[in-house]
């Protein structure tokens, strides 16, 4: 494909990127509270360690912006926008330290446009700091396997308590972890060293607090959020799981994800056996939750940070090149990212107006 064309497809991203941004900021205290976000406001006009529904984090993230600008949206859900850009940040880094600076600035292209990743930065709820830690988490799963990076252990260890200090759900990614530690024989090498042990050291210092509470209220979140959902009536979701990953991800976004598994040799020449850890780290979680959903309601926000790991991939789809030999749905999806990514942000303008003064 001509330079030029490269050039043209790097300015469209950096656009989208500063529209965004903007699109944040111009809005993020217009809108009233959702009925979630004040529920999560009132959890932090009363400061604790932990929640019935959710561990701490989500609270003090809004007390000390509520206590610095006072009882407004825009205290509320700035902290949500500062996790998006934490977010953007580590999922900039993964795909710059495995592919290159180019398919990097794509990858947060994609980031800022995505439904999920839009909203998870504008709303304040716990999926806010959950995706921001997750994204770190796989960025330092990634500098583990990829690079060997002993220290990126304790980083990981943060990322996951931190993670877990904001949704249970993490818990799904530090298992696959540990999964593909335990199945890929050169990372074995790990387990006679200290660091993956410190690292859960770290892990459990972070989430101490949750459990504390959990302790001094009988179990009462940990039973909440396990096996009193699980006793809640059956339902076959399975059709409206579907439905909730095309509204994550787009219908561009999830036809980029078969077209990536079209074409997985010729990527694989780019990622090596990170290819293998961040396609286990996404599909993992995923398969979980579409399990659950054979027999109990979906969640529209359930998959959203499992995503993250598909980032890079899909950069590579928005990056001009790898056009012969590949399958008409890669050439299709090409094309389709730079419309997709307009559209998306056209409709969020719109949404936000509406939901606002309009």
């Amino acid at each position: 494909m001509p330079a030029f064309a490269a050039t043209g497809r790097d300015r469209f991203c950096a656009a989208v990127v500063v529209c965004a941004v903007l699109l944040r900021l111009l809005y993020l205290g217009v809108p009233e509270l959702l009925f979630e976000e004040a529920y999560y406001w009132n959890y932090a006009m009363h400061p604790d360690i932990g929640y019935l529904d959710h561990p701490l984090m989500v609270a003090w993230i809004i007390r000390p912006f509520v206590a610095l600008l006072g009882n407004i949206e825009f205290a509320v859900r700035a902290g949500a926008f500062l996790c998006w850009l934490v977010t953007a940040w580590f999922s900039y880094r993964l795909t710059r330290d495995a592919l290159g600076q180019p398919t990097a600035w794509r990858a947060l292209a994609l980031v800022a446009a995505l439904p999920v990743y839009f909203f998870f930065g504008f709303f304040m709820s716990p999926d806010a700091p959950l995706t921001a830690c997750w994204s770190a988490a796989l960025y330092f799963a990634y500098r583990i396997i990829a690079r060997d990076d002993a220290r990126a252990w304790l980083w990981l260890g943060a990322a996951i308590g931190l993670g877990m200090i904001s949704k249970y759900t993490i818990v799904l990614l530090a298992a696959a972890i540990a999964m593909f530690v335990l199945a890929d024989r050169p990372s074995r090498k790990w387990l006679a060293r200290p660091e993956p042990y410190v690292a859960v050291l770290i892990a459990l210092i972070l989430f101490s607090p949750a459990i504390i509470w959990n302790w001094q209220q009988d179990w009462a979140s940990f039973s909440f959020q396990s096996q009193d959902r699980l006793a809640s009536r059956f339902s076959f979701s399975l059709p409206r799981f579907a439905g909730n990953v095309i509204a994550l991800l787009t219908p561009t976004g999830v036809l980029s994800v078969i077209a990536l598994a079209a074409c997985r040799k010729q990527l694989a020449a780019g990622f090596g056996r990170s290819q293998a850890l961040l396609a286990w780290l996404t599909f993992f979680p995923v398969a979980v939750f579409a399990a659950i959903s054979l027999i109990r309601v979906s969640k529209l926000n359930w998959t959203g940070p499992a995503w993250l790991g598909l980032v890079p991939f899909m950069a590579l789809l928005v990056t001009p090149g790898l056009e012969a030999g590949v399958p008409r749905l890669v050439s299709w999806c090409r094309r389709a990212w730079p419309p997709t990514m307009a559209i998306c942000l056209v409709s969020y303008g719109a949404a936000l107006q509406w939901l606002g003064p309009g």
